[in-house]
């Protein structure tokens, strides 16, 4: 017999499916414009969020590898009893 989920993840499923059926695609496209005029009145975040859902993982994957090979640990200067 399969494992009941908790009642707090059930609530949380009831929750989700009861919002993707209330949301339309008209409502999606409202919500995609209205971001995208954020965005191009300068809003960073609506910019970070658009770019993040809209291109492909492997899009930005070379630029994380190229800040993770040239990023170090800044070190202190040593400095010597003279």
């Amino acid at each position: 017999m399969p494992e009941r989920e908790s009642p707090a993840v059930e609530w949380m499923q009831r929750m989700r499916a009861a919002f993707m059926n209330a949301i339309t695609e008209d409502d999606m496209r409202a919500l995609a414009k209205g971001l995208m005029a954020r965005a191009k009145d300068g809003d960073r975040d609506a910019v970070r969020f658009i770019l993040t859902f809209s291109m492909p993982p492997q899009a930005t994957e070379h630029r994380r590898l190229s800040v993770q090979r040239t990023s170090s640990p800044r070190r202190r200067p040593t400095t010597t009893g003279a």
